[in-house]
């Protein structure tokens, strides 16, 4: 059913005070309207958040800490749950903003080098050799914090809910930045992205990165 649900429902549903529910929406960009005179939220923006932005056990990791297990301590042989669990627990390693651009610009994005710009996603799994059947609709950017404004320059973004987004922009702070020049993520943040949006070919990287 994807009926959407009031304010005061998504608060009950996640056991806050709607002060709380209506500050995560804000900060999630969840889309919201008002239906009459209720507010309410839309469906395929709280399955969002419950997938990649609910927290389960364990406390919230620092951005450094959570590139440190990105990097050095993520275990593809880790079963399912335990990856789930890893999945959301790294959600700090940037501040993800959804973005919708006009699609030539996200097509330049993907077959341009950008400066000061990594590609994740299902697009680094592609440029890594991983058959994942084409690049799916939603592309992801990595991009230093203090870059971010000159990407939002460029493209010309419309902010958006996550469920709408065409680009998902991580913005990553200065100190904790991972990459070293290259073009795109390796196999671990790929499947992360993939996986955070319940992306197709998001088993196939994940078998992939097990095997390499």
């Amino acid at each position: 059913m994807n009926e959407p649900i009031s304010l005061h429902g998504f608060a009950d549903l996640l056991g806050v005070s709607q002060r709380r529910a209506r500050a995560i929406v804000e900060s999630n960009h969840l889309a919201s309207r008002l239906l009459g005179n209720t507010r309410v939220i839309d469906t395929d923006d709280i399955r969002h958040y419950q997938r990649v932005r609910q927290r389960s056990a364990g406390q919230p990791l620092k951005p450094a800490n959570a590139w440190q297990q990105v990097c050095f301590q993520l275990d593809p042989r880790s079963t399912p749950d335990e990856l789930d669990e890893i999945r959301r627990r790294v959600r700090s390693r940037a501040d993800h903003l959804p973005w919708y651009a006009h699609p030539s610009i996200v097509k330049r994005f993907r077959e341009n080098d950008q400066r000061h710009a990594v590609i994740g996603g299902s697009d680094a799994a592609l440029a890594l050799g991983v058959p994942v059947g084409g690049p799916n609709n939603l592309l992801h950017v990595y991009a230093r914090s203090r870059h971010v404004e000159d990407l939002a320059t460029q493209a010309q973004p419309e902010q958006s809910s996550p469920a709408r987004a065409n680009m998902i922009v991580h913005s990553v702070p200065d100190d904790t930045w991972p990459f070293h020049g290259e073009r795109h993520a390796a196999l671990n943040v790929a499947w992360l992205d993939m996986a955070d949006h319940d992306e197709r070919g998001a088993e196939i990287v994940l078998r992939e990165w097990k095997r390499r």
